[in-house]
C-alpha cells in the first residue's frame, strides 16, 4: 500500500504493453490481451488512467491530471488509487514500468 514516505513509486513511468489493444468508449474501455485472448472491461476512471499512460508521464503526473479532471482535492488518496490501479494493470499484463535506459532515449 502507498504511503507518502515512499516517493519512488510516484516517479514510476508506465507504458502500455505491446501485446495490448485498447478500444476507448465514453463510458469506459475494452482491453484485449492478445496473448491468451483475454478481454477486460474498464470503467471511466481506469480508462482515463490508461489514456494518460504514455511512457512519459510519472505516476504523480498522471495523478495530477486526474485530480484536475475529476476535481479531487486529496493528493494522497488519489495517488494511492492510481498506484493500486497500476499494480492491478501490471499483474494483468496491461502495463509495464519504463526502464531507465528507455527514459534516457526519450529525452
Amino acid at each position: 500500500m502507498y504511503n507518502s514516505e515512499n516517493l519512488d513509486i510516484e516517479n514510476h513511468i508506465y507504458k502500455v504493453c505491446p501485446a495490448i489493444k485498447i478500444e476507448y468508449f465514453p463510458d469506459g474501455a475494452l482491453v484485449l490481451r492478445l496473448e491468451g485472448r483475454q478481454m477486460l472491461e474498464l470503467n471511466v476512471t481506469a480508462r482515463d488512467v490508461l489514456i494518460q499512460t504514455d511512457g512519459k508521464r510519472t505516476t504523480a503526473e498522471v495523478t495530477n491530471v486526474l485530480m484536475q479532471n475529476y476535481h479531487i482535492t486529496s493528493l494522497d488518496e488519489a495517488l494511492q488509487d492510481v498506484i493500486e490501479l497500476y499494480d492491478h494493470f501490471t499483474v494483468q499484463g496491461i502495463v509495464e514500468v519504463v526502464k531507465d535506459n528507455e527514459i534516457e532515449r526519450r529525452k
